[in-house]
């Protein structure tokens, strides 16, 4: 095992649209994750929940993203 320092910190995200009305017709979870590997790199995941949908529960949102960013030598994976 290496001898950086590693923090990672997971959080759910949820939303409702419209605020105004008690009915949400696209309410949305966000699940992210970060990965900050001191001297090393970042790494954020986000990924839609299976809650998120659009108008509709039958009609599902899906997706997600990926960003990293490293800086100096060795793996530019902040999770390896």
């Amino acid at each position: 095992m290496g001898s950086s320092v590693r923090l990672q910190v997971v959080d759910l995200a949820t939303a409702g649209m419209p605020k105004q009305i008690d009915y949400k017709f696209a309410p949305v979870q966000l699940a992210v994750s970060t990965v900050i590997v001191f001297g090393a790199g970042i790494k954020i995941d986000g990924q839609l929940a299976p809650a998120s949908f659009a108008t509709d529960p039958r009609y599902r949102i899906t997706g997600g993203f990926t960003m990293s960013s490293w800086f100096g030598e060795g793996n530019p994976d902040p999770e390896n």
